[in-house]
């Protein structure tokens, strides 16, 4: 189902994150294709409440276009 689709990119997420900081790394991409919006908005939300994203964007890339974000860490 749908739900459980983006429960499992979420997680995936939270494994790309996690791992991303281990390596201490200063930004990252996170590539969600454009489609109906439902998981960059879900994305957000969730880089919003995250304690060590310090800023993220979804500008226009050259390679990706708007279908990735862009994240900061602190």
């Amino acid at each position: 189902s749908g739900k459980k689709a983006l429960d499992l990119q979420l997680k995936t997420l939270e494994e790309y994150l996690f791992t991303a900081l281990r390596f201490n790394m200063k930004s990252v991409f996170i590539i969600h294709g454009i489609g109906t919006g439902t998981l960059k908005k879900s994305i957000s939300r969730k880089l919003r409440r995250h304690p060590a994203v310090r800023d993220f964007r979804n500008d226009h890339h050259p390679r990706y276009g708007f279908g990735a974000t862009e994240i900061f860490f602190k």
